[in-house]
């Protein structure tokens, strides 16, 4: 299947490794107050990740741009970044304002950019094209349950 893969840019990612044991005393919180790895919050166009895997990043991606995407840079460690875009420059002749205009303004920093070029600039990886085997189910038969 053709699927997207997750590669490294050429000068190097710019991802910040999180550090283990961190307690994230400025970072993301659960609702107790408690700040730890592997948290991430996900709002329109802004992620906020602590402590994670870049395999949970492919996760997310993939849900994101209803694609599969691997995890193929080789980065082992758990990482801290965040990540900001225009989920509307990913949609062409997606949702407009009333008056036809883009949803965002002119002024906004990240207006009218791709998730793809996010990716590029503010983490140092790029999703790319690629054939990989990928498990599939096949349901091949489907009958009425009968009843008890």
């Amino acid at each position: 299947m053709t699927i997207l893969g997750m590669a490294v840019e050429k000068n190097g990612p710019k991802l910040h490794e999180a550090r283990a044991g961190d307690t994230y005393p400025n970072g993301l919180k659960e609702r107790d107050g408690q700040g730890h790895a592997g948290m991430i919050r996900f709002s329109g166009g802004h992620l906020t990740a602590q402590g994670i895997k870049l395999d949970n990043l492919a996760s997310f991606l993939s849900g994101q741009l209803n694609q599969i995407v691997q995890n193929k840079t080789g980065l082992v460690g758990n990482y801290d970044f965040t990540l900001e875009w225009s989920p509307d420059a990913d949609r062409p002749g997606g949702p407009r304002q009333a008056g036809g205009e883009p949803p965002n303004s002119p002024s906004d920093e990240n207006a009218g950019t791709s998730i793809f070029t996010a990716i590029k600039e503010q983490l140092g990886l790029r999703l790319e094209r690629q054939k990989s085997a990928i498990p599939v189910y096949v349901v091949e038969n489907v009958e009425k349950p009968t009843e008890n």
